[in-house]
């Protein structure tokens, strides 16, 4: 299981160690947000983070309440999808991302309904025939996922 952010508290002199953190979070299947808290006074160093995906810098002491406010951004659908592109541009196209968030958004829907696909296509809002054509082409992927495995 992963986090959904990541708060590091760093001086100046941690940034090289800030630059590692952010690129091994980037390459997670569900990278985290990262949150840098600057604990010196002279913040600028630490600016650099902010340009490799990390929230912008806070500063001590008065963070906690824009800490707050800024997961509550991040947690929002529309953060969560900006988030998903930085990882997802250049490692995956389009239409596969399409795809693969397709299948498991009708996985959840049918895991949290129960199976029903009555009641997972009311979960998202959509036709219960087109749940049952995506469930359908699960299958058929996974089928051939489980025989390309057993061939290999």
């Amino acid at each position: 299981m992963g986090c959904d952010a990541l708060l590091v508290c760093a001086q100046a002199q941690d940034e090289p160690f800030g630059r590692t953190l952010l690129h091994v979070a980037r390459e997670l299947d569900h990278p985290p947000a990262l949150f840098v808290v600057a604990c010196t006074p002279h913040p600028d160093p630490l600016e650099d983070l902010a340009v490799l995906g990390a929230a912008p810098i806070l500063t001590e002491p008065a963070c906690w309440g824009r800490l707050a406010t800024r997961l509550r951004e991040i947690w929002s659908h529309t953060r969560f999808y900006d988030r998903a592109a930085r990882v997802l541009v250049g490692r995956v196209g389009l239409k596969d991302a399409i795809s693969d968030l397709r299948g498991a958004m009708v996985r959840e829907a049918l895991s949290r309904s129960g199976g029903s696909h009555r009641a997972a296509a009311r979960l998202l809002e959509v036709d219960r025939r087109y749940i049952a054509r995506v469930a359908e082409q699960l299958r058929e992927q996974e089928a051939v996922d489980r025989v390309q495995v057993e061939n290999a």
